[in-house]
């Protein structure tokens, strides 16, 4: 169980990463 949850918590922090360079590039647009 304690595996599904790291891999569940990288998802979701890579996702953010993800999230936030749009921003990033969006911004520079």
């Amino acid at each position: 169980v304690a595996g599904v949850v790291v891999v569940f918590e990288v998802q979701r922090s890579s996702r953010s990463e993800a999230r936030k360079e749009e921003l990033r590039k969006a911004e520079l647009a």
